[in-house]
Formats: structure tokens, sequence, C-alpha cells
């Protein structure tokens, strides 16, 4: 594989500080030298051969002999190399906490059919909301492991993720105001307004809200909250958390039982109002008005009315941005879905 100018020019700044490890004198390439070097090529990524003033050897035949070494041994340098003498490593990392919610596997899934239409490739990064493994990851993409960075959730607080810009594009899954950083996100609140406006038509005196995360650290939180508290005066509601699929439904199915006077439930997932519409009926108790978000496809043939925040499109248009060269922060207005068949 014959290397190309940039490539050439990165070998031999890489090959300037190493030692010579063979050095042709007047006995020339010998048979035995040869076969040292062959050795050699198998072993490492780059060596270092020079010509000492006693040979008899010109440059430019040592040089294609020494070549010829190598296209018998079929020899490719790395390709992490040659990416790197580009200026990039055609890598993506993307920071996930975990995949036991259906927003993330939605959202990988959109990652992945963008990414198989580019050469680059994607790095799943585990966090499980750590904040010490979140910052190793921007740690990283500050000695160039990838070219740029992506956050579907986190921990870590954003003025800090802000900070690594320098060394690579950061896209963040929400809203943010900082300009250097590229924010793909869901504008939540249409969608909420939407689904707590219906419910308020059906009176409920007591509101179950389930999370994944059941603290203000999480946007979603936040966001539910905030717009709850705005349509509903004075009706009670109980917040749960830990909450991300159909298996679920068990425990939390016990604790919301013991909630008197509990008429609504807002799920976290389709798979989980699922789940919990199956205890009720099984333990024979009416279940109270159950609503959810997104939009998965066990809610649709149930008609469960639900919030599509579109996760798949946040996936691709999340690793667009990635490699974008002068990418654009995107929101997209989430949609409550009433029947849905």
């Amino acid at each position: 594989m014959e290397l190309k100018g940039k490539e050439r020019q990165f070998f031999k700044k890489e090959a300037h500080s190493l030692k010579p490890i063979f050095q042709i004198g007047k006995g020339g390439l010998s048979e035995e030298m040869i076969h040292q070097i062959q050795n050699a090529v198998e072993k490492r990524e780059l060596i270092k051969v020079t010509l000492l003033q006693n040979t008899l050897e010109e440059p430019q035949e040592a040089a294609e002999t020494i070549s010829a070494i190598i296209k018998e041994l079929d020899y490719s340098p790395s390709q992490i190399a040659r990416d790197l003498s580009a200026g990039h490593t055609r890598k993506i990392g993307v920071v996930v906490p975990h995949v036991r919610h259906t927003y993330f596997t939605e959202l990988i899934k959109g990652l992945l059919d963008a990414a198989l239409e580019s050469h680059y490739q994607l790095l799943f990064l585990p966090s499980d909301y750590s904040i010490e493994a979140e910052k190793a990851y921007l740690e990283q993409l500050r000695s160039n492991a990838f070219d740029a960075l992506i956050f579907t959730s986190r921990a870590i607080d954003i003025q800090t993720i802000a900070r690594y810009r320098k060394y690579g594009s950061i896209v963040c899954l929400e809203e943010t105001d900082l300009p250097e950083l590229i924010s793909i996100s869901v504008d939540r609140k249409p969608g909420y307004q939407a689904l707590f406006k219906w419910i308020q038509k059906h009176n409920p005196q007591k509101i179950a809200l389930l999370f994944s995360r059941n603290s203000p650290i999480s946007p979603t939180f936040r966001e539910t909250l905030s717009v709850f508290e705005e349509i509903f005066k004075g009706v009670e509601y109980v917040t749960f958390g830990g909450l991300m699929r159909y298996e679920d439904a068990g425990w939390i199915f016990e604790k919301l039982c013991m909630q008197k006077g509990l008429d609504c439930i807002v799920s976290n997932s389709d798979d989980l109002a699922v789940g919990l519409l199956e205890f009720y009926k099984k333990s024979g108790i009416e279940p109270p008005l159950i609503v959810s978000q997104t939009s998965q496809l066990s809610g649709k043939l149930l008609n469960i009315p639900s919030i599509d925040n579109y996760s798949y499109q946040l996936g691709t248009l999340a690793f667009k941005a990635a490699i974008a060269k002068n990418p654009q922060s995107i929101c997209l207005p989430s949609k409550f879905l009433i029947k849905r068949k």
C-alpha cells in the first residue's frame, strides 16, 4: 500500500525520534539482514534503517529492496496511524448511561443506522451516570481517542463538558444555551402540555408520575413537574423513580396499590404501562387512567395514549451533527398521540 503525502510526512515525523535498528554498512543488504528486516516488519509498526557512510548501497536501491520486502509480506500500515496522520480517527464516542430504557435503545438504533451510511465507527461508552466515568471519556476526547463525543444523557455538569469543546466536537441530547456545544434535543413541553390537558378533562384527584431518575438532575423530571404544576393547581401527586421497562411493573404495581385515591398514572414507557395493565387485570382491580410516553409498538397495540419523543430521529440527527463541518443545534417538538391505531 503506497503512502500518500500527509501519511508519509506523519511516519517520517514519528521515525525522527526512533533509534535505527538496522545499519547498512559496507557489507550491504545481506540475505541475513533482509531476513532480519522481514521479522522486524512483521512485529513492529515502524522501523528505522540508516545507511552508513562506508556502504556501497545507493539510498534509492536500498529503499526499493526494503519496499519489495514489505510488499512480499503484504504489509499494511495501521489504519489508526493512517487516520491520525490525516488529523482524525473516524471514531465517534457515544456516552450512554444504560440501555434498560427504550429511549436509549431507540436512540442507539438511530445512531447505528446513520453510522452505516458513513465511514465512521461508533464507540459506545457506558457510564451508569458516573461522573468519574464521564470525566474519563472527556479526557479520552482530549487525547484524540475519537473525533467527537455524543452525550445521550449525563450526570456531570454541563460547564465541565463545555470546557472540553476545544478538543473535539461535542453533541448533547438536551437543550443548552452554551454556544460551544451542539444541542440535539426534543422540546418535551408541547407533548406534556397536551397530555396533561387531556388528563385534566378526566378530573383526576391524585396522579402518580413515573420516572427513570426521580431527581431534579434529570431534565425529564424537571420539565415534567414544571408543566404539571403549570396545569394542575391543588391536585395531589406522587413520584417514583428507578422505572425503565416492562419487568419493573411488578414492584411498582404493589407501591401504586398502596396509594389511596390514585386515579391516574403517567408512565415513562409504553412497555411499563402495558405491564401495569396486566398486573391490574390479573389482580382483578379496576386500573386507573394510564397514559405514557416513548410511543412503542406495545402501547400502540393497546391504544395507550402516549407522547412521542422521537428517540430514533434524535439518534440520526446527533450522529450527523457530530461529523458535520458546520453543525447546527436542532430541537424537535414532542407530540401527544391519543388514538394510535
